[in-house]
């Protein structure tokens, strides 16, 4: 699924990456805010050990400017074919209704929930402020969360951002790195405000505004990720080092964000297996997109089949542990999609074959048995779709699609 190229927050806390300079009001001369502004970089620049090379000089927008500017940048930078593509495959794995606008579920989403960005690209910092202008604390919270983008930019260089909603593990893993860096300065920063109330990492469960509750869980779990297992990946590098060991990480990225969820397979260089490659779909099928399946990607699915939360299997997080690689395949014909996920079951572990088949039987309880073979797990026929599930030694394969013809065709090893 594709993000535009941002960093947010929920619960109106933190965010960074918005694409483009909003317009506003900058600084002119040396003022009040201006000099509240530079204790705050200051105070960034103790907690994390670092300093800035040269100036950064926010903009502040009230509610409705901000508002505008952020939207324009998720329509613009999140194109109708990302979200399109995204649409099918999130569809496909229940994980949103058919049918689902996600450009304009994401642009309302992330109006609600940010508070402000900063653009690695322009070096734009923008804090969204109240009517009077001034910083109150959830306002300096967020700047120090903004400040820390702008500091291990100029001094570490962050990595690129993702594009799409379902970003690549890589990006996932990536984004983990550089929002639990942030986030883990705002709280230090926060704490000494003696602002606790605001400075906890959200979860899934507790996003703030009125969207929050319209969001698919599938999405509101994505949202939180970077911040929540983002901070606790970067404490654990800081007990293993400090804020050195955190700085090492920028030049040695997370790979997957199986590497988020458990530290210590980043600490031991743990990387992807890559799976066998999926079968093909013959014309008028296209493959519209192939890209990596992550950890994080299997546990949200896994944490509520068909949006779900109260279907969730038994125990999500410790299924998804046996997840060692995953590639997401998807294939378009006019209006139908089909989908294929292959997955990577990690030496020692058990289970994943079964989670899958629990997960899917319970995202699609419509499904009705239709005639399996021998080699299949799963072959069920719903009211939307089909799925063949099989597997075979440590490879996991599910094909998705209208029919089951199209199904097995992709779990098929070429």
């Amino acid at each position: 699924m594709s993000r535009p190229s941002r960093r947010l927050a929920a619960l109106a806390l933190i965010a960074a990456g918005a694409g483009g300079i909003p317009t506003g009001v900058a600084f002119a001369a040396p003022s009040p805010l201006e000099r509240e502004v530079g204790r705050i970089a200051a105070a960034v620049e103790r907690i994390r050990g670092l300093d800035f090379r040269r100036p950064v000089r926010p903009v502040f927008l009230t509610g409705g400017p901000f508002a505008a500017r952020v939207s324009a940048v998720v329509l613009r930078e999140y194109r109708p074919r990302d979200a399109d593509a995204d649409e099918r495959a999130l569809a496909a794995l229940g994980a949103i209704p058919p049918q689902t606008d996600l450009r304009a579920l994401e642009s309302t989403a992330v109006t609600d929930q940010v508070a402000g960005f900063y653009d690695s690209r322009t070096k734009a910092l923008v804090v969204r402020v109240g009517q009077a202008g001034d910083l109150d604390s959830l306002a300096r919270i967020v700047l120090a969360h903004e400040l820390d983008h702008a500091l291990t930019d100029q001094a570490l260089g962050l990595p690129k951002d993702p594009t799409a909603l379902l970003a690549t593990d890589a990006q996932t893993a990536a984004s983990g790195l550089v929002e639990g860096d942030a986030t883990v300065t705002m709280v230090v920063y926060g704490l000494g405000l003696g602002a606790s109330a605001i400075t906890t990492p959200p979860d899934a469960g507790t996003l703030g505004g009125p969207t929050a509750a319209a969001l698919p869980s599938f999405l509101r779990q994505q949202l939180v990720f970077p911040y929540l297992d983002g901070s606790i990946f970067v404490n654990a590098l800081r007990g293993r080092g400090g804020w050195r060991r955190v700085n090492a990480a920028y030049r040695a990225l997370p790979t997957t964000s199986a590497q988020i969820l458990f530290p210590t397979r980043y600490l031991r260089g743990e990387g992807a297996v890559a799976p066998t490659p999926l079968g093909r779909l013959p014309r008028p099928w296209r493959r519209a997109r192939v890209q990596t399946f992550g950890a994080a990607h299997l546990l949200w699915l896994l944490s509520a089949p068909g949006g779900q939360r109260a279907r969730s299997l038994e125990d999500p997080r410790g299924s998804a542990a046996a997840w060692a690689g995953g590639t997401l395949a998807l294939w378009t014909s006019g209006p139908r999609s089909a989908v294929g996920l292959a997955l990577v079951q990690r030496r020692g572990a058990r289970g994943l074959c079964a989670s899958v088949a629990t997960w899917y039987r319970r995202a699609f309880p419509d499904a009705a048995p239709a005639g399996r073979r021998a080699d299949e797990r799963l072959a069920l026929r719903g009211s939307r779709q089909s799925a063949v599930l099989t597997c075979r030694g440590a490879q996991v394969r599910l094909g998705v699609g209208p029919e089951l013809t199209a199904a097995r065709r992709l779990v098929r090893v070429p």
